[in-house]
C-alpha cells in the first residue's frame, strides 16, 4: 500500500530539473537536495507524475536492512515516464552559454521594461541557440494540469482559462504567459536546466530577469 502526496507545479518542476541521471528516482533527488544520506537503491525507476511514499511497513524494513526494495517517491505524468533530455555536446552547451551571456548583457534586454517581453526574449534565444535541446526541454517543463509550451496554440488554450499564449519569437513554439513572475522564472529555470545550462548562469539569468530595468538617460 502506497501513500500519495500532491505537490504543486513549481515543486514538481524543481525536483525534475534537479535530476542528475536518467532513471534517478525522486527519493534520491530529494535526499541530495535536503542533504540526507543516500541509501542503497536496488532498482531505479524512470521519473514518473504522482509523488508516492513507501508505507510505514516499508520504512520499518528499510531501517532494519539498510536497503530500499521499492522507490520511496516517484514523479509520474499521466501519460509517459518523464526523463531528462539527452545531454548535448560540449560545443552546443558552450554556444548556448555564450548566447545567454550576450543577451542578458545587451542594451535591448537591460532596457526592456516589460517582463513578459524579457521572458519571450530569453526563450527565443534558448530556442535559436539549440532548437533540438529546447524542444526536449519544454517536454519536461510542463505543468501537471496546464500546458505551458506547445507547437499548437490551441493546446495551451485548452489547458486553462486566460492563459494568454504568445508565440516565442523566431520559433514555432507558443508559451502560456498569464503567470506571475515566480512562475515565469520557474519555467525559465526548468528549461535552462534541462538544456544543461550551468547553475551559475541559471542564477544570473534569474537575477537579470527579475531586476528592475535600466531607464534610458535623457539628454
Amino acid at each position: 500500500m502506497m501513500k500519495t502526496i500532491s505537490i504543486d507545479d513549481e515543486l514538481y518542476q524543481y525536483i525534475a530539473s534537479n535530476t542528475q541521471a536518467i532513471g534517478e528516482d525522486a527519493s534520491t533527488i530529494l535526499r541530495r537536495l535536503l542533504n540526507f544520506p543516500q541509501v542503497q537503491q536496488i532498482k531505479k525507476e524512470p521519473i514518473t507524475s504522482n509523488v508516492a511514499e513507501a508505507s510505514n511497513q516499508g520504512n520499518h524494513s528499510r531501517a532494519e536492512s539498510g536497503a530500499v526494495t521499492e522507490k520511496e517517491f516517484s514523479l509520474t505524468t499521466s501519460e509517459q515516464p518523464l526523463v531528462l533530455p539527452k545531454q548535448p555536446s560540449k560545443e552546443v552547451i558552450e554556444h548556448t552559454n555564450r548566447q545567454i551571456q550576450k543577451l542578458i548583457s545587451s542594451a535591448e534586454f537591460l532596457h526592456e521594461d516589460k517582463q513578459v517581453n524579457r521572458f519571450l526574449m530569453i526563450l527565443s534565444m534558448l530556442y535559436r541557440a539549440n532548437p533540438e535541446g529546447f524542444s526536449s526541454a519544454t517536454e519536461v517543463s510542463q505543468g501537471r494540469s496546464r500546458v505551458y509550451f506547445s507547437l499548437e496554440v490551441a493546446e495551451i488554450e485548452a489547458s486553462g482559462s486566460s492563459v494568454n499564449p504568445k508565440q516565442i519569437p523566431k520559433s514555432p513554439f507558443w508559451v502560456a504567459t498569464n503567470n506571475n513572475t515566480a512562475r515565469k522564472l520557474n519555467m525559465l529555470e526548468s528549461v535552462m536546466r534541462a538544456m544543461y545550462v550551468p547553475e551559475h548562469l541559471v542564477q544570473l539569468v534569474a537575477f537579470q530577469f527579475t531586476s528592475p530595468h535600466i531607464e534610458e538617460e535623457t539628454i
